[in-house]
């Protein structure tokens, strides 16, 4: 995916808390399968709870 296309979705979707550490996971090859698995495994704390 495009990387600004991905800013924009991590800075309106996720908590504010976590939205760097997901943006610096997703932009490293070596980290980016973190990153979709905190998604996966852990939206409940991951994602806004309202938008």
């Amino acid at each position: 995916m495009n990387r600004t296309q991905e800013q924009l979705i991590v800075k309106a979707f996720f908590e504010k808390r976590i939205q760097e550490r997901v943006l610096h996971e997703l932009a490293s090859p070596k980290k980016r399968l973190d990153a979709l698995s905190r998604l996966c495994h852990n939206y409940t704390t991951t994602l806004r709870k309202k938008i």
